[in-house]
């Protein structure tokens, strides 16, 4: 028996016991960077988490083979409460821009505001991702889904797999906005 590694295992939904069964994109995360076997891996931001997870489990399988190199950009992104801050941001603004998501992303940003602290705002970062992802299924999982993927890890001042190198920043001008763009 082969036993399973970063190199041999295949993406599939949900959560698992062993890699053996199968890994989600974040599990698959948590095997490269060597901690142990889980969906919520310390090393992995946990808004981006939140969205790898239900992105993941929206793809056809073909589709989610495609999430293999964001398993390893994804390694390493924890840590930076403003990235994070900027990440559940982004996902609020994806989510307020679909039908389907209506008002709850304001309701959200409203308890944001009131919560006491910090702590507080960072227990909504996984719903922020939530409400993106659900957004996805009005607007198209696969090309929504992978843009705005690649505008988290951006956010990040990381590149998504395949990219050219981005231009220098330009100074008075903000970024464009990618997962607002669709």
């Amino acid at each position: 028996m082969v036993r399973a590694s970063h190199q041999t295992v295949r993406l599939a939904r949900g959560s698992h016991r062993s890699p053996r069964e199968g890994a989600c994109v974040v599990e698959l995360a948590s095997m490269l960077a060597g901690e142990a076997f889980s969906d919520r891996p310390r090393c992995v931001d946990p808004v981006l988490a939140a969205f790898l997870r239900a992105f993941n489990d929206r793809l056809g399988h073909v589709s989610r083979q495609r999430l293999k190199p964001y398993a390893a950009l994804a390694v390493g992104t924890s840590g930076d409460r403003a990235v994070t801050r900027a990440r559940r941001e982004r996902c609020l603004a994806f989510a307020a821009g679909s039908r389907r998501a209506g008002a709850r992303p304001r309701r959200i940003r409203l308890r944001v505001l009131l919560a006491a602290g910090p702590r507080a705002a960072l227990r909504l970062d996984p719903g922020a991702a939530l409400w993106a992802a659900r957004a996805l299924d009005a607007r198209g999982v696969e090309p929504h889904g992978f843009a705005l993927l690649d505008a988290l890890l951006a956010d990040g001042g990381l590149r998504p797999p395949g990219s050219a190198p981005s231009p220098a920043p330009t100074r008075g001008r903000p970024p464009r906005d990618l997962a607002l763009a669709a």
